[in-house]
């Protein structure tokens, strides 16, 4: 987690917390956030569940819109209650009316019951003949096919026995012979027929061919006597037909018309009746869908309410950002660089330094220092107030880019001077002042030990000098390794 440490390659090139990368860099400004106690688990449900709230909200306004602009569109948003009780009451006068009428027209039909009931008789029976007759068409069709099979059969018969008479002994008994097309020889497994054979397998499907034939001219004819049936009985039902309506058209016409005008009343206030239901179910829907409106609007603002009390318990960022602002400022201003003024905190945790954000100080060993003195600020303000993160600093060459030889020319885009290095340890040392009880550990690897430390200020793990003058002779890199001299 970057919120510890300094990167050990290219020292104030790379942007604090992935500045560079936009969303990587708002997750970290929210994992800072948690850090100081900023963030807390009852807000953040709070927060989703008004959230939700207000989708549930939007969707029903958006339901609510769609019904009202339907409604006034159909001139239907007036709940027409006791116009449907109106119209039920007719639609059962007209029903009543309906059935006395079909009622005088059963009585008037009566005549004409033999009438219906030779109709069917004689319908059921028309189609009784028509599905005799297709099914001896079908039957018909097969014995064509058979009758066909037989004829090719007694043809291949002939053929057989005229071509025997001009071939010899040895030709109809051979075994092999040779293929017309590849010349390769062709067995013959099956048994030679002899002519005895053949003529009675001849006189045998001509029996069988002589019997289809029959069987055939006698479906035929069968096809003949019941088309003139079916003929006969159509003429016969469209007689029957006319009669019926001869005999019945002055009695049943006026009341049928009666019927149907009726009939086509009860039609259009049935249509009438089922618009009317849909808008009255559409106006009560209207109406439930404000009233859950409202209750949303107010759960709503209770959950507020609620987010705005969590809200006013929790630490405030801006208070936040006011302390660590004080003990970097503070910081800088003991710092010894020159021109020290615009010293702040932003609120993304990012320091500034002379009215620039970090990202726009160029001088590498300026940035060196709002890092570390960022880091120190965050273990100070976490001394004092505490938060989710261990009391723990860990800085790998804080002096880089920042000699220990002074400079005369006062441009510090290459900072060279003894008590700028020497003002970071001392920082690191102030720390004892404000930590009290409180424990905290800082680890620094180095290139140099700052002379401004005592004793009791540090422990040193391990010392590598290239003179020997002050530790055991070697490097860091090489310390492991075998002595090449």
């Amino acid at each position: 987690m970057k919120l510890i440490h300094l990167k050990q390659k290219r020292v104030a090139s790379d942007n604090l917390m992935d500045l560079a990368n936009g969303p990587l860099f708002n997750r970290n400004v929210e994992v800072q956030k948690f850090v100081y106690g900023v963030h807390d688990d009852q807000l953040a449900q709070l927060n989703e569940e008004i959230k939700k709230e207000a989708e549930a909200f939007k969707a029903l306004s958006s339901k609510a819109k769609s019904i009202d602009e339907f409604l006034s569109a159909t001139n239907s948003k007036v709940n027409s209650g006791e116009d449907v009780v109106k119209l039920k009451v007719e639609l059962e006068a007209v029903d009543e009316e309906i059935r006395l009428l079909k009622t005088n027209s059963k009585i008037a039909s009566s005549t004409s019951d033999d009438f219906s009931v030779e109709i069917k008789v004689l319908a059921e029976s028309i189609q009784e003949l028509e599905n005799k007759r297709y099914a001896k068409k079908a039957k018909l069709s097969d014995y064509k096919r058979l009758k066909a099979s037989y004829e090719k059969d007694l043809s291949c018969i002939k053929d057989s026995l005229i071509l025997r008479n001009s071939l010899s002994i040895h030709e109809l008994t051979q075994k092999e012979v040779s293929c017309p097309t590849c010349s390769g020889a062709i067995k013959l497994d099956d048994e030679v027929l002899t002519n005895e054979q053949l003529e009675f397998e001849q006189r045998s499907i001509k029996n069988r061919l002589s019997g289809c034939s029959k069987a055939i001219d006698k479906i035929k004819s069968d096809l003949n006597l019941l088309d003139k049936n079916i003929t006969e009985r159509k003429d016969l039902l469209s007689k029957v037909r006319y009669d019926f309506e001869q005999n019945n058209l002055e009695s049943l016409s006026p009341i049928i018309e009666m019927v149907s005008r009726a009939e086509a009343v009860r039609r259009s206030l049935s249509g009438r009746l089922v618009e009317l239901e849909r808008n009255s179910k559409l106006v009560q829907k209207l109406e439930d869908i404000y009233s859950r409106i409202r209750s949303k609007e107010i759960h709503i603002g209770k959950l507020k309410t609620d987010f705005k009390r969590v809200e006013s318990q929790l630490v405030s960022t801006d208070d936040i950002i006011e302390k660590l602002s004080v003990h970097y400022k503070k910081l800088m201003n003991d710092s010894k660089l020159t021109r020290i003024y615009g010293s702040s905190i932003d609120k993304k945790f990012m320091p500034n330094f002379r009215e620039r954000t970090y990202s726009k100080i160029s001088s590498g060993g300026v940035r060196t220092l709002m890092s570390v003195y960022l880091y120190i600020s965050r273990l100070k303000y976490l001394l004092e107030n505490g938060g989710y993160l261990p009391t723990t600093l860990l800085l790998d060459t804080p002096g880089q880019n920042i000699g220990k030889y002074s400079r005369e020319d006062g441009d510090d885009s290459s900072l060279s001077d003894p008590a700028i290095y020497e003002q970071i340890y001392k920082s690191m040392v102030d720390l004892n002042e404000v930590a009290s009880k409180e424990r905290y550990q800082i680890i620094v690897v180095d290139n140099d030990l700052a002379t401004s430390l005592r004793e009791g200020d540090y422990f040193l793990v391990k010392r590598f000098d290239k003179t020997e003058k002050y530790g055991e002779k070697g490097l860091i890199s090489d310390a492991n390794l075998a002595d090449k001299a």
